[in-house]
């Protein structure tokens, strides 16, 4: 199961009943997927505002579904993006870790994908959480998409960020994981 959100478009529609009709469409989606789990349902009293549902389903049928919704109908994969501009508080001291002696032959390996193909030129920041507090260290992909950080002695990964240089969104991944996969930005609407 994997979690998704559905909610009913409201660009371009203007009138009441086009408003009306556009938030109606969740519930049809809704009910053309039978594994769905409401997870979180945002359903604002005024009828003509939109709608969103977060659900746990399986991601064959939502995609059937996906094909199969009108216009009216948005289904995307839940995606939790963290604000660059604000890292999660427990990274924001952390000391570049030039200023801390590395793990002789300690490194970790990150993989950065997007689109199914690993992302040239990316810029990767790994945090490190010790026993002096958290560190953390930059490299650039290789044309695969991968690069390696040295670690702190006696240090674990407690996040990865990586910076795409275009088309796909940025990530940030928490705890150890060391394949990110970035998702593709809007190839239409006020973000292409």
């Amino acid at each position: 199961m994997a979690r998704f959100v559905i909610a009913n478009r409201r660009a371009g529609r203007f009138s009441a009943d086009a408003k009306t009709a556009s938030r109606f469409s969740v519930g049809v989606a809704l009910e053309g997927i039978s594994s769905a789990r409401i997870l979180e349902d945002n359903e604002p009293e005024d009828p003509l505002a939109r709608r969103v549902v977060v659900v746990e389903a399986d991601p064959v049928e939502v995609e059937r579904e996906r094909a199969a919704a009108g216009p009216d109908t948005i289904i995307e994969p839940e995606i939790l993006h963290h604000p660059l501009n604000v890292l999660p508080p427990d990274l924001v001291g952390a000391v570049p870790i030039g200023a801390i002696p590395a793990a002789v032959g300690n490194v970790t390996r990150i993989v950065v994908t997007g689109g199914g193909a690993g992302l040239a030129a990316c810029r990767v920041t790994v945090f490190f959480r010790g026993f002096g507090g958290t560190s953390s260290a930059e490299a650039i992909t290789d044309a695969q998409g991968r690069c390696n950080v040295p670690n702190p002695a006696r240090a674990v990964v407690a996040g990865v960020l990586a910076l795409p240089n275009g088309g796909f969104w940025p990530t940030l991944s928490r705890g150890a994981a060391t394949a990110i996969d970035c998702v593709p930005l809007p190839t239409d609407g006020p973000l292409s």
